[in-house]
């Protein structure tokens, strides 16, 4: 009982320390505060897409976090299943990076003209 409640909790701390930072650049969106009469529909669609994707490479680390917690924690049993949510959790993050890239190249792309 005292190593779930000292893994949960440790879980807890990694969470907010993830989360706290985000806070401090609660401003660095500058395209959103014009209003949408003003904003083109680029930028609208790469601001939503750009969210979307840092919100799920936010679940991933988290999840990415969660598995070496249960890595360390698990003892032998669980040690197999948070190795594969490990690799997994790598496996989205890399995924989540490509997307991001691949989308916002289509979309400079497709704004410049050159395709």
């Amino acid at each position: 009982m005292k190593k779930t409640i000292q893994s949960g909790l440790t879980a807890i701390a990694a969470v907010a320390t993830t989360l706290v930072p985000s806070f401090a650049f609660a401003q660095s969106f500058p395209d959103l505060q014009q209003g949408l009469e003003n904003a083109d529909l680029t930028i609208i669609l790469t601001n939503i897409v750009n969210f979307i994707l840092g919100l799920a490479g936010a679940i991933a680390v988290i999840y990415l976090i969660w598995a070496g917690i249960q890595y360390i924690t698990g003892g032998a049993k669980g040690a197999q299943a948070a190795k594969d949510a490990i690799v997994n959790a790598i496996i989205g993050v890399v995924v989540i990076l490509l997307a991001y890239v691949i989308v916002n190249a289509v979309i400079n792309a497709v704004v410049s003209g050159s395709v």
